[in-house]
């Protein structure tokens, strides 16, 4: 996935090696090394969760200090409040690039994660509204 990239540093370090004789620069090596994540080591990426980041949220949270329950109320809510028939479509954001590989720090859509607590990109919710039947 990233041999272009040790390639690169590995071509730059032979460049630099003169000067980082002298002023103590790292060394790179530019033997190619395994991207898989051991199993021993926890995921880093995702959305929190209790499981993932119990020191963070508490059973039941989706996002710290609200529950999954709250946000269960605002789409009933928003619901109750639109005619028998009725559809909502919130589309989340997506991931934004700055150039090539450089991404923006993401933020999701403001309604989406007020309706659904829920922070990661390309996504999408649909809610329907049939009769009484929420």
């Amino acid at each position: 996935m990233y041999s272009h990239v040790r390639s690169s540093i590995a071509v730059s370090s032979r460049r630099l090696r003169p000067f980082a004789r002298f002023n103590k620069v790292a060394h790179f090596s530019g033997k190619p090394t395994s991207n898989k994540i051991p199993e021993t080591h926890e995921r880093s990426f995702g959305q929190p969760t209790v499981y993932s980041h119990p020191y963070l949220l508490k059973k039941g949270e989706v996002t710290p200090g609200i529950p999954a329950t709250e946000y269960e109320h605002r789409r009933a809510n928003l619901m109750k409040a639109l005619p028998e028939g009725s559809a909502v479509i919130s589309a989340g954001y997506g991931t934004r690039y700055m150039s090539n590989n450089v991404f923006y720090t993401y933020h999701q859509n403001t309604d989406f994660w007020y309706l659904s607590g829920f922070n990661e990109p390309d996504s999408a919710m649909i809610l329907e509204r049939f009769g009484k039947r929420i």
